[in-house]
């Protein structure tokens, strides 16, 4: 394999991953919020959504 070609595969993963990311956030990603804020009671909603944030941020990026 040269190195054009892996650079091609490069840009091709690159924007792969971009539009994945992108229809991830306009579709599931948004409603996980939602679904956080909607489904505990009222009393353990800033809980809930503090655990959730916290995952977030430790597992994502």
């Amino acid at each position: 394999m040269s190195l054009a070609s892996s650079t091609t595969a490069g840009y091709v993963l690159v924007v792969f991953v971009c539009l994945w990311s992108f229809v991830y956030q306009f579709t599931v990603g948004a409603n996980a919020y939602a679904i956080t804020v909607e489904i505990p009671s009222s009393r353990l909603v800033p809980k809930t959504v503090a655990v959730a944030s916290n995952v977030n941020n430790l597992v994502g990026f």
